[in-house]
């Protein structure tokens, strides 16, 4: 993903070079394993670098790469009539746990990317666009408000701030980086 940036800032080919040749590695070479075409989890940045290479270089298949990633993180979300209301939106293996904000912020930044590079190859996104409204949503639910910081020990401070899961009320940085960029970019896409 840098290599990426810095190539588009300074037009410079040898960084070119070597982001191109990172992104065909992650989009071939890298999941050629049995199991590789099964699972994408933490894959989110691979999709962040994926959507700024094409603005580099526009290779198609690092971005239908993004899109699978995109995809198979919206399959991990708790959909409408999931078996808590609270969980619709969030990214889960089972609704006997709880959904974390962190993964759930991460992976809705990766189907963001992927929205946006479908809509660059003209691939249809609109499951990818649902799954970051549902992702959207579930971020605002778990973002502390003025009524409801009540009980903290400075709610003024604590609104706005976004917890780690309902069973960990903990306001850590990297959710709230992670959950404001998602709002943000995600007002912007739909």
């Amino acid at each position: 993903m840098a290599l990426s940036m810095v190539a588009g800032l300074t037009r410079d080919d040898r960084y070119k070079d070597g982001a191109k040749r990172a992104m065909d590695f992650l989009a071939g070479p890298y999941w050629d394993f049995f199991l590789g075409g099964f699972f994408f989890l933490e894959e989110h940045w691979t999709c962040l670098a994926a959507r700024e290479a094409f603005l580099v270089f526009a290779d198609e298949d690092h971005a239908k790469l993004c899109i699978d990633i995109g995809r198979f993180h919206h399959h991990l979300q708790h959909h409408e009539g999931a078996p808590f209301d609270d969980y619709v939106g969030g990214v889960g293996f089972t609704a006997f746990f709880p959904p974390h904000t962190t993964p759930t912020a991460s992976r809705a930044e990766a189907m963001i990317a992927a929205c946006e590079l479908a809509q660059k190859i003209d691939e249809p996104a609109d499951d990818l666009r649902e799954g970051v409204r549902q992702a959207v949503g579930f971020l605002m639910h778990n973002q502390f408000r003025d009524e409801d910081a009540y009980l903290l020990q400075d709610a003024e401070l604590a609104s706005g701030g976004v917890i780690w899961n309902y069973l960990d009320p903990t306001v850590r940085i990297d959710t709230v980086q992670h959950a404001c960029s998602v709002m943000l970019l995600g007002a912007e896409l739909l």
